[in-house]
């Protein structure tokens, strides 16, 4: 894929999270995830492993959060550390050559799932990914 058709899926996925977020009420997982998972739908690995990731990183944020108040970007900030934490454990028992936003996005779907839950964040994600990979196809 060509770089200009990657900044494509990245501004659909944007500007369908918004209105996702606008509509629903729901985050998309942060604001970039969408255009990332389009992007990542060329690598299915790649988002596979992202959203993983975000899993465990949800677990951490619960127990952090019985023990400290965890809201807004205290919340974000702790959510992409532990992110950029585990990742670089996980790489040094297995090399991962993700992009920046491999850690990026898991922090950012943790800290919206551990708002406002799992399932709304992981489908608004999904949903905008795969509609901007859809009206990417269709548009000129």
């Amino acid at each position: 894929m060509s770089a200009s058709g990657e900044l494509e899926l990245l501004l659909l996925g944007v500007l369908l999270g918004l209105v996702w977020t606008e509509r629903t009420g729901f985050s998309t997982g942060g604001i970039i995830t969408p255009g990332f998972l389009a992007v990542s739908g060329f690598y299915p690995h790649t988002a596979g492993l992202s959203l993983l990731l975000s899993l465990p990183l949800l677990l951490l944020l619960e127990i952090a959060g019985l023990r400290f108040a965890l809201y807004g970007r205290r919340r974000v900030g702790l959510a992409i550390s532990l992110s950029l934490l585990l990742f670089w454990c996980w790489s040094l028992a297995f090399p991962l050559h993700l992009p920046w936003s491999g850690w990026i996005v898991p922090g950012l779907v943790a800290a919206d799932s551990h708002r406002q839950g799992l399932l709304p964040t992981l489908a608004g994600a999904v949903a905008c990914g795969l509609a901007a990979l859809f009206l990417a196809e269709i548009l000129p």
